[in-house]
């Protein structure tokens, strides 16, 4: 069994599974284990499960299945998984560094979508930096109650930055497709691309607006802020062009 609660104002409703089930709770802030609303949270009542977050617009993201399983847990064959976790995204970094020094290099200056495309290599390389110093600020060893930590973990996957490479990709969508209409005026398949991603610009600009609210709404609370920008993300996805 879960009961219901909301936050405040908000159009959300979370369902909680714990001990007990007092008529008001509050979240403790930055304990939140979990991904789109759903997981662990730790509140002035003691750690709940959410089992469901549903919200207007018929989005609704739940846990469907829980088992109980017995085992033995050997943790002679386990590492600490931050130390693994940070050499694999230092090699991953250097990769993508160099992908986009090749992507840069493959732009043709008599390219019409040229200054949008480089508006991408632009991004992706402060997004490069930005990873980079993530990571700087992230000890060795096991710092999962550091809130330093959490929140530049937390950083590395922050849907606001995907909707800002997404208005740049979209707007490099609508330079190509605009590039094909003016050197092939008889054709029609270019003006309905055109319209859906100008209508796709508008929505990702729109959210682009909500994320930075959430971000400073929720400012204590980063784990609720991740929650709420997912779950506009995942809703925009429904909606790209093909």
């Amino acid at each position: 069994m879960a009961w219901a609660y909301k936050f405040d104002g908000s159009p959300t409703t979370y369902y909680l599974f714990g001990k007990t089930y007092p008529p008001g709770i509050n979240v403790t802030s930055n304990k939140y284990i979990g991904n789109f609303g759903i997981g662990y949270q730790q509140t002035d009542k003691g750690l709940y499960m959410i089992m469901e977050m549903e919200t207007t617009g018929g989005f609704d993201t739940k846990i469907t299945d829980v088992a109980e399983v017995s085992t033995c847990f050997n943790t002679a064959p386990f590492q600490i998984q931050e130390d693994e976790f940070m050499r694999r995204r230092t090699e991953d970094l250097q990769r993508e560094r160099e992908k986009i020094d090749r992507d840069e290099a493959s732009i043709r200056s008599d390219d019409d979508c040229a200054a949008a495309k480089q508006n991408i290599i632009v991004f992706r390389r402060a997004q490069l930096r930005r990873q980079e110093e993530n990571l700087r600020t992230i000890p060795t060893g096991n710092v999962y109650q550091d809130r330093n930590v959490q929140k530049a973990y937390t950083g590395m996957m922050d849907p606001l930055f995907m909707i800002q490479g997404d208005i740049l990709n979209t707007l490099l969508g609508i330079c190509t497709n605009e590039s094909g209409q003016r050197k092939n005026p008889r054709s029609n398949q270019y003006a309905a691309k055109i319209a859906c991603l100008q209508g796709q610009l508008g929505r990702l600009q729109a959210a682009e607006s909500q994320m930075s609210a959430l971000d400073a709404e929720y400012a204590a609370q980063p784990g609720k802020a991740m929650a709420e920008k997912s779950r506009l993300y995942l809703q925009l996805m429904r909606t790209a062009c093909n």
